[in-house]
Protein backbone atom coordinates (compact mmCIF):
# COMPACT_ATOMS: atom_id res chain seq x y z
CA UNK A 1 0.00 0.00 0.00
CA UNK A 2 1.14 3.71 -0.46
CA UNK A 3 1.52 4.10 3.41
CA UNK A 4 3.62 1.22 3.68
CA UNK A 5 5.74 2.49 0.54
CA UNK A 6 6.26 5.68 2.63
CA UNK A 7 7.02 4.18 6.23
CA UNK A 8 9.84 1.64 3.87
CA UNK A 9 11.25 4.77 2.49
CA UNK A 10 11.52 6.71 5.95
CA UNK A 11 13.27 3.76 7.33
CA UNK A 12 15.70 2.92 4.53
CA UNK A 13 16.76 7.17 5.10
CA UNK A 14 17.12 7.10 8.66
CA UNK A 15 19.28 3.84 8.45
CA UNK A 16 21.46 5.46 5.92
CA UNK A 17 22.01 8.45 8.38
CA UNK A 18 22.45 6.20 11.10
CA UNK A 19 24.99 4.20 9.47
CA UNK A 20 27.24 7.32 8.09
CA UNK A 21 30.02 8.62 10.07
CA UNK A 22 29.86 10.91 12.58
CA UNK A 23 31.72 14.06 10.67
CA UNK A 24 33.43 16.82 12.89
CA UNK A 25 31.82 18.98 14.57
CA UNK A 26 30.61 22.47 13.90
CA UNK A 27 33.01 25.43 14.33
CA UNK A 28 31.99 27.48 17.51
CA UNK A 29 30.04 30.91 16.28
CA UNK A 30 31.67 34.45 16.07
CA UNK A 31 30.83 37.98 16.11
CA UNK A 32 31.76 39.94 13.35
CA UNK A 33 31.54 43.56 13.05
CA UNK A 34 32.52 45.97 11.01
CA UNK A 35 31.61 49.24 13.02
CA UNK A 36 35.18 50.28 13.85
CA UNK A 37 37.17 49.13 11.13
CA UNK A 38 36.98 44.89 11.02
CA UNK A 39 36.32 43.21 14.39
CA UNK A 40 35.84 39.35 14.91
CA UNK A 41 35.70 38.00 18.43
CA UNK A 42 34.62 34.35 19.31
CA UNK A 43 31.63 33.61 21.59
CA UNK A 44 33.34 33.12 24.88
CA UNK A 45 35.54 35.79 24.12
CA UNK A 46 38.88 34.14 24.58
CA UNK A 47 39.78 34.99 21.04
CA UNK A 48 39.23 37.91 19.41
CA UNK A 49 41.17 40.34 16.12
CA UNK A 50 40.31 43.91 15.04
CA UNK A 51 42.14 45.65 12.31
CA UNK A 52 41.44 49.44 12.24
CA UNK A 53 42.97 52.49 11.82
CA UNK A 54 42.59 56.31 11.66
CA UNK A 55 42.94 59.82 8.99
CA UNK A 56 43.76 62.78 10.64
CA UNK A 57 43.93 65.95 8.87
CA UNK A 58 44.24 69.25 9.33
CA UNK A 59 44.94 72.61 8.26
CA UNK A 60 44.87 76.16 8.11
CA UNK A 61 45.21 79.36 6.51
CA UNK A 62 46.62 83.11 7.45
CA UNK A 63 46.42 86.77 5.75
CA UNK A 64 49.89 88.00 5.53
CA UNK A 65 50.65 91.55 5.36
CA UNK A 66 53.20 91.67 2.48
CA UNK A 67 53.08 88.48 1.12
CA UNK A 68 49.12 88.30 0.96
CA UNK A 69 47.13 84.56 1.84
CA UNK A 70 49.02 81.45 2.83
CA UNK A 71 47.89 78.28 3.84
CA UNK A 72 49.16 74.67 4.65
CA UNK A 73 46.97 71.65 4.50
CA UNK A 74 48.44 68.05 6.03
CA UNK A 75 47.47 64.72 7.31
CA UNK A 76 48.87 64.52 10.68
CA UNK A 77 47.93 60.48 11.32
CA UNK A 78 47.75 58.10 9.12
CA UNK A 79 47.67 54.74 10.89
CA UNK A 80 46.70 50.94 10.56
CA UNK A 81 46.47 48.57 13.23
CA UNK A 82 45.92 45.29 14.05
CA UNK A 83 44.79 44.21 17.64
CA UNK A 84 43.06 41.76 20.10
CA UNK A 85 43.19 38.78 22.72
CA UNK A 86 44.40 34.87 21.98
CA UNK A 87 43.43 32.01 24.65
CA UNK A 88 42.10 34.71 27.09
CA UNK A 89 44.95 35.67 28.74
CA UNK A 90 47.50 37.30 26.08
CA UNK A 91 47.07 40.51 24.08
CA UNK A 92 48.50 42.09 21.46
CA UNK A 93 49.05 45.30 19.35
CA UNK A 94 50.60 46.68 16.58
CA UNK A 95 50.70 50.25 14.98
CA UNK A 96 52.08 51.65 12.25
CA UNK A 97 51.97 55.41 11.26
CA UNK A 98 52.26 56.50 7.61
CA UNK A 99 52.99 60.03 8.63
CA UNK A 100 55.59 62.07 9.88
CA UNK A 101 57.53 65.30 10.17
CA UNK A 102 59.59 65.97 6.81
CA UNK A 103 61.54 67.76 7.85
CA UNK A 104 63.64 67.44 11.51
CA UNK A 105 64.70 70.26 13.23
CA UNK A 106 64.65 71.23 16.65
CA UNK A 107 62.09 69.83 18.93
CA UNK A 108 60.28 68.51 15.62
CA UNK A 109 61.62 65.17 15.58
CA UNK A 110 58.66 62.40 15.42
CA UNK A 111 59.35 60.45 12.42
CA UNK A 112 56.95 58.21 10.84
CA UNK A 113 56.92 54.45 11.57
CA UNK A 114 56.45 52.22 14.58
CA UNK A 115 53.81 53.39 17.24
CA UNK A 116 52.43 50.92 19.33
CA UNK A 117 54.16 47.37 19.13
CA UNK A 118 53.56 45.45 22.35
CA UNK A 119 52.43 41.95 23.66
CA UNK A 120 51.31 41.29 26.99
CA UNK A 121 50.56 38.51 29.57
CA UNK A 122 47.04 39.05 31.89
CA UNK A 123 46.65 35.46 33.65
CA UNK A 124 44.18 34.35 36.68
CA UNK A 125 48.09 33.60 38.41
CA UNK A 126 48.53 37.33 38.76
CA UNK A 127 45.06 37.99 40.75
CA UNK A 128 44.87 40.52 43.04
CA UNK A 129 42.35 40.72 46.00
CA UNK A 130 41.88 44.66 45.40
CA UNK A 131 42.21 44.66 41.54
CA UNK A 132 38.77 44.26 39.16
CA UNK A 133 40.78 41.97 37.00
CA UNK A 134 43.91 40.46 37.47
CA UNK A 135 47.12 42.24 37.09
CA UNK A 136 49.05 42.06 33.75
CA UNK A 137 52.51 42.20 32.20
CA UNK A 138 53.84 44.43 28.84
CA UNK A 139 56.84 44.18 26.56
CA UNK A 140 57.37 45.97 23.72
CA UNK A 141 56.70 49.74 22.39
CA UNK A 142 53.96 51.52 24.38
CA UNK A 143 53.26 54.74 25.98
CA UNK A 144 55.30 55.44 29.54
CA UNK A 145 52.64 55.70 32.04
CA UNK A 146 52.70 59.24 32.43
CA UNK A 147 49.52 61.63 32.53
CA UNK A 148 46.36 60.35 31.60
CA UNK A 149 45.98 62.92 29.02
CA UNK A 150 49.17 61.99 27.40
CA UNK A 151 48.04 58.72 26.84
CA UNK A 152 44.73 58.52 25.92
CA UNK A 153 44.00 58.35 22.41
CA UNK A 154 44.22 61.15 19.94
CA UNK A 155 40.81 59.95 19.02
CA UNK A 156 39.06 60.88 22.03
CA UNK A 157 41.08 64.17 22.84
CA UNK A 158 38.75 67.18 23.21
CA UNK A 159 41.23 69.86 21.02
CA UNK A 160 44.09 68.75 18.31
CA UNK A 161 47.07 69.21 20.49
CA UNK A 162 47.39 67.95 24.34
CA UNK A 163 47.93 71.03 26.49
CA UNK A 164 51.33 72.56 26.64
CA UNK A 165 52.30 71.36 30.09
CA UNK A 166 51.43 67.94 29.39
CA UNK A 167 53.77 67.96 25.45
CA UNK A 168 56.41 69.68 27.74
CA UNK A 169 57.04 67.17 30.17
CA UNK A 170 55.64 63.58 28.47
CA UNK A 171 58.29 60.67 27.69
CA UNK A 172 55.55 59.53 24.96
CA UNK A 173 56.08 55.68 23.52
CA UNK A 174 59.40 54.28 24.25
CA UNK A 175 60.40 50.46 24.06
CA UNK A 176 59.92 48.71 27.37
CA UNK A 177 58.86 46.23 30.30
CA UNK A 178 55.20 47.63 32.41
CA UNK A 179 52.88 45.91 34.92
CA UNK A 180 49.94 47.07 36.04
CA UNK A 181 46.37 46.23 37.57
CA UNK A 182 43.30 49.11 37.92
CA UNK A 183 39.90 48.73 39.49
CA UNK A 184 36.75 50.66 39.12
CA UNK A 185 37.98 54.06 39.37
CA UNK A 186 41.75 53.46 39.54
CA UNK A 187 45.15 51.75 38.26
CA UNK A 188 48.60 51.43 38.48
CA UNK A 189 51.58 50.85 36.04
CA UNK A 190 55.28 51.21 36.19
CA UNK A 191 57.55 49.97 33.79
CA UNK A 192 61.46 49.94 32.49
CA UNK A 193 61.68 51.92 29.27
CA UNK A 194 64.59 52.95 26.83
CA UNK A 195 64.39 54.58 23.08
CA UNK A 196 61.30 54.67 20.72
CA UNK A 197 60.38 54.33 17.23
CA UNK A 198 59.34 57.89 16.90
CA UNK A 199 62.53 59.30 18.04
CA UNK A 200 64.71 60.79 15.44
CA UNK A 201 68.09 59.72 16.96
CA UNK A 202 67.80 56.28 18.02
CA UNK A 203 70.52 56.08 20.26
CA UNK A 204 70.06 59.16 22.06
CA UNK A 205 73.07 60.93 23.95
CA UNK A 206 72.89 60.44 27.97
CA UNK A 207 69.67 62.09 29.47
CA UNK A 208 67.87 61.56 27.09
CA UNK A 209 65.27 60.02 27.23
CA UNK A 210 64.73 62.06 30.49
CA UNK A 211 66.12 59.96 33.82
CA UNK A 212 63.62 61.17 36.51
CA UNK A 213 63.98 58.50 39.44
CA UNK A 214 67.27 57.11 38.19
CA UNK A 215 70.21 58.01 40.56
CA UNK A 216 73.63 59.17 38.55
CA UNK A 217 76.45 57.81 39.62
CA UNK A 218 79.86 59.91 39.85
CA UNK A 219 83.28 58.88 39.73
CA UNK A 220 86.05 61.21 40.97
Amino acid sequence: SKDRSQQSATNIANAAVAKAPPGPPPPPPVFVSFRNGLFVETEDKAYSFKVGGRIIVDGGGIALPLNGFDNQVGGRQLRLEVEGRAAGIYFYKLQYDFAGTAQVTGNNQVLSGIRDAYFGFQSPLFTLPFAKDPAYVMVGSMFEPFSLEAINSSKYRDFIERSLAVDTFQPDRHIGLAAGAYGDDWSFKGGIFSTSFGDASQNPARGYPATWGIPRLYIP
